[in-house]
């Protein structure tokens, strides 16, 4: 395939789903959903303004490698910030419950760990001469810290039969999704196979614009979410049960 065909391929996708975004955050206002996904909307928004600002500039320009190296690393902790929220929104029926908030950490700082050392491996002069590979490699770091995090998380709420709100079972599904895209993304940006990563890179962008249309088209509407909505709740009432019997042997 042509160079010039990768290009159109990849701003269309990249119009396409600047206008996806656009439309989730308005279908996040009309459910009702912008307070408990705070992070993300803004997120959203930001993503939005910086993909519209950028998608007209000469990319070889001088000023657009600025702009693209000071609004990379606010966008990657936006990004990081959805996974914290994430983390915060799974654990909403019982807040006093930290395990799987312990398992995300260390799962996120072993991702970030992995990252930053395959990445030393595999370019360990070119980063002290690349700030943009600096940037695309810190990216990539935080992101995969954020996967792994997930999963992890995921991995606890899953043994453990946690109660979830749909909202949010669905919510990190997709949002581990896109962030596994992302890092996917960036790890073909810096391959040397560009036949292949011109091919990644598509294939990646075009699962970030079916995420957003599957946020749109899937979350509920926050006063539908009930305690109806969740999975057996019995690994908590014992959990609780004992915590519970535990404070009183104490007193």
């Amino acid at each position: 395939m042509s160079a010039d065909f990768f290009n159109s391929a990849e701003s269309a996708v990249t119009y396409a789903s600047t206008a996806a975004e656009i439309i989730l955050l308005i279908r996040l206002t009309w459910l009702g959903l912008l307070k408990d996904f705070k992070l993300f909307a803004i997120y959203l928004a930001f993503d939005a303004v910086r993909t519209a600002a950028l998608a007209g500039w000469n990319y070889h320009a001088l000023s657009y490698e600025w702009v693209w190296a000071t609004t990379v690393p606010l966008s990657t902790l936006l990004l990081a910030s959805a996974s914290i929220e994430l983390s915060y929104g799974l654990r909403q029926p019982f807040p006093s419950e930290t395990g799987n908030r312990a398992f995300g950490l260390y799962g996120f700082l072993i991702g970030m760990t992995v990252s930053a050392v395959a990445s030393m491996l595999a370019h360990p002069q070119a980063i002290l001469r690349s700030t943009v590979l600096l940037t695309i490699i810190g990216r990539r770091c935080i992101l995969t810290g954020c996967v792994l995090g997930i999963l992890a998380q995921g991995a606890y709420l899953l043994v453990g039969g946690a109660p979830l709100i749909a909202n949010w079972r669905l919510h990190r599904r997709i949002l581990l999704t896109y962030l596994a895209a992302v890092v996917i993304a960036l790890f073909a940006s810096t391959t040397s196979q560009k036949q292949y990563a011109e091919w990644i890179n598509l294939i990646c962008n075009t699962s970030l614009f079916a995420c957003f249309w599957l946020w749109t088209a899937l979350l509920a509407p926050s006063r539908a979410q009930s305690w109806a909505d969740v999975r057996d709740l019995s690994f908590y009432n014992s959990l609780l049960t004992s915590r519970s019997k535990n404070e009183e042997s104490l007193a």
